[in-house]
């Protein structure tokens, strides 16, 4: 292996992948965006007006917890190979048709042939997933971008905002209280399921690997070897994950300080909360658990768009 190669095997066997990740959801949403509002501002599907009012709220908390106990029933029954299947295409089928709609839309197809080369599309990356496993990142990462700009589309940014909040702490109860999360994780990952994504972080575990090492000695011109024996910590893989909702909350975040703020907004967004991604992954792989992810992704995009509104405010803008 030369440099070069070493450098990407590195990148990519680390949590900097995870990171390239979350960059590309973010930017794919908003180039998803750009094309729907500007080559079908008039498209049936996008909404006449987006939803402002926080009554909202109480009606997706009820939705969030009738969905959690589909899920737990889902993973109950998972082990049948029928409902696994059938399971997997439901949670691929209409966000990532949603991505290739909105890819399509800028290149002349009309709405209904782009629907339908969109859902063709995403039928043949489910059945190929089914052969080549690493296909899942990519129909997880396609679903988060469908989802994030249905969201964007969706709601307004401060209905986006309580969203954000209210998911923040059903993140915490999920996995430090009722740890249905836990549950989720563990099934997502047994099944490797399109509901995150993956990379493997080298970390020193398991028994030492012993080497023998001849070292040579010379004395009065006399050459004598001998055999030493070295033991190392042996390198384990760690495997990290981020799940889909984790990419949607980051991506739909950053894109809606971009839409407030403009550009420089947005690479603020990224730029921190990367960062706050950072110390949350480091904290993960040295104590080995299970973390709410949006614990460190939440906070500093609302005090990104805290500090955009109070801006504004300020300036009369």
């Amino acid at each position: 292996m030369d440099k070069a190669q070493k450098t990407i095997y590195d990148f990519w066997n680390s949590e900097k992948r995870l990171y390239l990740y979350l960059i590309v959801v973010s930017f794919l949403t908003l180039i998803s965006l750009r094309n729907i509002t500007t080559y079908a501002p008039e498209s049936t599907y996008y909404p006449e007006e987006r939803i402002d009012s926080p009554s909202i709220i109480p009606i997706l908390i009820v939705q969030i917890v009738i969905v959690t106990g589909i899920l737990i029933a889902v993973f109950k029954l998972i082990k049948i190979k029928l409902v696994a299947l059938l399971f997997e295409l439901f949670i691929v089928l209409f966000p990532t048709s949603m991505f290739f709609f909105l890819i399509f839309i800028p290149y002349g197809f009309n709405e209904e042939t782009a629907l339908l080369s969109a859902v063709g599309i995403t039928i043949i990356l489910f059945f190929a997933k089914q052969k080549y496993q690493n296909i899942k990142d990519f129909l997880a990462i396609t679903a988060s971008v469908g989802i994030s700009a249905l969201m964007i589309m969706t709601f307004s940014d401060f209905v986006i905002i309580l969203i954000a909040v209210m998911l923040f702490f059903y993140d915490i109860f999920a996995v430090f209280i009722s740890k249905h999360m836990v549950f989720f994780a563990r099934n997502i990952v047994k099944h490797n399921l399109p509901m995150t994504v993956t990379t493997y972080v080298p970390v020193a575990g398991g028994e030492a690997e012993t080497h023998l090492t001849m070292n040579k000695t010379e004395e009065k011109g006399i050459e004598t070897k001998e055999l030493e024996k070295k033991s190392e910590p042996k390198k384990a893989l760690a495997r990290l994950d981020l799940g889909t909702g984790d990419l949607i909350m980051f991506s739909v975040l950053s894109v809606v300080n971009a839409n407030l703020g403009g550009f420089l907004a947005y690479i603020g967004s990224l730029m921190f909360g990367l960062i706050s991604v950072r110390y949350m992954l480091d904290y993960v792989l040295a104590r080995k658990l299970v973390f709410p992810a949006l614990v460190a992704i939440v906070p500093p995009m609302i005090l990104i768009y805290l500090a955009i509104v109070i801006a504004r405010t300020a300036v009369g803008g």
